[in-house]
This record gives C-alpha cells, structure tokens and sequence, in this order.
C-alpha cells in the first residue's frame, strides 16, 4: 500500500489550518455559556447504550445526527472524510449523518456559539480549541464510554490524557500528526558530516547547527531559530515539564529549563546559524528570502516541522528523513471534536466519531478506500496505534524515520499545548505585557519572547513577569473550565 497520499499535504492547506485554529484570531475562551440548553446526559439512548464503546447497532430507530467539521470539503470532491461518513452510513443503516452547513470554517468558535445560544449545536463538533468547548458548557463529558473501550485504550496515553479537565474526558482525539527535525542528508554529506538520526542529543544538534552553517556557500543549518525549539526544549531537559513548560495547570516560564531554551534560540540567531537570523546581503546567496522556499531548494540542512508535511519533502530533490525531537522525544500535535452535551443520540454520536477518528474498525476502513481511490488523501496519522493498523499504514511509507518515530512515542511524547491548554492563546501570544520592545510600545507575548531569541531583550530580566502573566491567562480560563466540570 502507498501512503504518499496520506501526507501530501500543501503550505496553503497547512496555514488554513493554523487559521482555524486561532492564531491570532478573536479570543472566545471562558466566555459564558450561550444558551447551550440542558439535556439528561447520563448516556441513555434510542440504541443500545452500553457504555463500552462498542458499535451501535445497525438497525432499530432512524436517527439522524448534526456534524460540523471544517475538513469536508464539497459535495462535488467527495473526499476521503465524506466517504468515510458514507461507509459510516452504509455499516449503520438506521443512521443518517447531516452535515451542518451552516457552520463558518473562517468563523469556527462564532458559529459554535450562535448554534448554542439558538439551540441547534451539532450532535459531533470538531473544534480548534477544546477548552473553549467545555469553559462554555458545550462537551458531554464522555468518561462512560471510552474507559473501557479498547481502542480508546490504544491511543497514546499523553493523547487521550490531553482530553480531560477535572474528572471528565471531553476531547475525543480526531487526528495527530509529528513534530520533530527534517534532516536533508544529502547536504550533510555534501559537507562531509555525518547527518543527525533518531536519538540525536543536544549536544549533536549543536555541533550541527556550527557544521552546517557556510552562507557565503548558500548553505545555512537550521530555517528558524526560535520557531517552536523553545516551546519543546523545556520538556527534553525535564519530562516533568510540558510543551512550553505547562504541566499540572500552570507554565513555569521562570523555570532555568525555559530561560535555558530561551537563550539557547538566541545563540541561534545571534551565531547566524538560521535563514532567520541572514543578512539581506547574505539571502542573495540562496536566491531567496523565505526560509521555507530555501529548505525545498535543498539549501537549508534542518527544519523542525510536523509531519503534515511528509508529502511536500519527500518530493524535494534532495533525500530528507525525520529523526524527531533529541534524545529519541517527539512532539504530538493534535485535533479534537467533542460531543455536544445536549444531544439527544449521546452513544450513537460517540460511535460515529469513534469511527471516523481513532477506531480500528473506522481506520482500516478509511485504508480501504484509500486504496480503492488513489487520489483521494487522508492528512493525518493514525491516533490508534494497533499493531495491524501501523504494520498496514507503514507499508511502503514514503518518509525514513516517520515510522520508527511513532512506535516509540509511549512515554517519549509531548502534546503540543495550544488545543487543550486553557488560556493558551493569551498565555503564549496575544495578552499585553507592559514591556516595551522595538516593535511596540506595550508588546505582546510573542513580541516579547520573539525580542528575547533575537537578543533585543535579556530574557532574565522578564521571565518571572512574563511567567506571571501567562498563568493568570490560564488560570482566568481554568476557573470557568473548574465550575463547570467539578
């Protein structure tokens, strides 16, 4: 089986993407309940309802549920999700899915909300920031079923965890892709060194970062040198720190492993090992001045990206493998819908998004029609790590290290935070600071953390004010995500 299709993926679709997902966008989190309404929520439905996550049954009652994702495409290109909903369809005959076209996938959480305050929420949602979800009372918290489903048993524990607030599961993992390196091997051995490979240390990556560096060459080390290296750094020195430091609640940006990423992205820059950190003068050299059209002429030795972009590098001229994070880590990025809490098919709406996301059953007939259909792709890999599944999903992978990467991800991964933290969007870039950089006069997260990597700012004299501000962020949501699932 060839899985090209399953990552051909394009930087457009890839930043549509990061677009839904909030950056930089209107921030909705903690914002009160908008008329979500309230249903029994104890599970009991027209179906068999069994909390074991086992199928619902194929006949019995018609039923139709509401689903809203924004990765569906048109009627007239009948993707792989489409299909799949089909197949759904087809396997279930009482069941009929209706897909909310209602929904604006440039106004994602706006639509959520008017569907909430006008009682029309979509029985299955997919959702770019989960907390936002539960903080407004629209998830079913759906512990009964997934803790004792065995394919929810099969999902990365980090994965699965990163759905829960208090004592209730929320956010049903929809997708997962890898973050880590892209070595392009070819130009570490047109420079006669030795290319970084799974279980590369710090160290390595250093000594790569002064080897593959020759601008006058038009040939730099690395793409970027702030990026996301300070968000995971933290968690390769301590596992007991998360992606940009949060764990248990609260970041630690006043931590020495944060200060030390910090000034570790600055050495980057300030060494001019990354396209970033080039003079205009220097840029001439590469024909270029954008860091990611230098990567794919093959000019830039590594980038840290996720694998969402296996297909575009593997169709580069130059040879490029994924070795992950150091020391063998990896970082997950995920997607999550949730079950509206006032549907009225609450075990039928868990077995539908079961097997359209994270079931064996689903996954392997998402193969199948992949393989009846070579042009259809599906963005994402398997959240389910089932050892039929993997060993059918890897066949012929298009990209060396992917593969090698994902099987040792138990206990070796880290969930990027964005998605599930609360607060996060404030905590991380948006909220105001007070401090003044050159860009602006009350900068924000980003601009003062982006000061710091470049070196306009010393990052010791703002970490604990910085700190500070990020967990009143969190914590502003937290208490509202608190009252609302305790």
């Amino acid at each position: 089986m060839k899985f090209k299709k399953l990552a051909a993926v394009t930087m457009t679709s890839v930043m549509a993407v990061s677009m839904l997902a909030g950056c930089g966008g209107s921030n909705t989190e903690g914002s009160s309940a908008a008329g979500s309404g309230s249903t029994d929520t104890t599970g009991e439905s027209s179906a068999s309802s069994d909390s074991t996550g086992g199928e619902a049954a194929g006949d019995g009652e018609q039923i139709t549920l509401r689903f809203a994702s924004w990765s569906l495409g048109t009627e007239e290109e009948n993707n792989i999700e489409r299909q799949i909903i089909a197949k759904y369809e087809e396997l279930h005959t009482n069941i009929n899915i209706e897909i909310a076209t209602e929904m604006d996938t440039t106004k994602w959480v706006e639509s959520l909300t008017t569907a909430a305050a006008g009682g029309t929420m979509p029985d299955v949602c997919f959702v770019a920031d989960l907390p936002t979800a539960v903080a407004n009372d629209w998830a079913l918290d759906v512990t009964s079923y997934v803790e004792n489903d065995e394919d929810w048993a099969n999902i990365p524990t980090v994965l699965s965890e990163s759905g829960k607030y208090g004592s209730g599961t929320y956010g049903i993992p929809t997708g997962m892709h890898l973050m880590g390196l892209y070595v392009n091997t070819d130009l570490f051995e047109s420079k006669n060194q030795e290319p970084l490979s799974i279980g590369y240390t710090m160290d390595d990556f250093q000594q790569a970062l002064e080897n593959m560096s020759a601008p006058s060459e038009g040939i730099i080390a690395i793409k970027q040198a702030g990026g996301n290296i300070f968000e995971w750094y933290p968690f390769i020195k301590n596992p007991e720190l998360g992606w940009f430091t949060y764990n248990d609640g609260a970041v630690a940006l006043n931590s020495p492993e944060f200060i030390e990423g910090i000034k570790f992205c600055q050495s980057i820059y300030t060494n001019g090992y990354s396209f970033d950190s080039l003079t205009d003068e220097q840029k001439a050299n590469f024909g270029t001045e954008s860091d990611w059209d230098a990567f794919l002429a093959g000019k830039v030795a590594m980038c840290f990206d996720p694998t969402s972009n296996v297909g575009v590098y593997s169709d580069m001229a130059s040879n490029v493998e994924f070795v992950g994070l150091p020391d063998g880590k990896t970082g997950i990025i995920p997607d999550y819908a949730f079950i509206s809490k006032t549907t009225e098919h609450p075990q039928e709406a868990y077995d539908f998004l079961k097997f359209i996301s994270f079931s064996k059953e689903g996954i392997m007939a998402r193969m199948d029609l992949l393989d009846a259909d070579p042009e259809l792709t599906w963005n994402s890999l398997p959240a389910n790590q089932d050892e039929e599944i993997m060993t059918r999903y890897f066949t012929d992978y298009e990209m060396a290290g992917v593969k090698e990467v994902y099987e040792n991800m138990e206990g070796n991964a880290v969930v990027e935070a964005f998605k599930y933290t609360p607060g996060y969007t404030n905590a991380r870039w948006e909220a105001p600071t007070g401090i003044s950089t050159a860009d602006a006069d009350n900068a924000t997260m980003a601009q003062v953390i982006d000061a710091c990597v470049h070196g306009d700012l010393n990052i010791d004299d703002y970490a604990e004010q910085i700190n500070t501000l990020a967990n009143s962020s969190i914590q502003e949501v937290q208490t509202v995500i608190d009252a609302v699932t305790q």
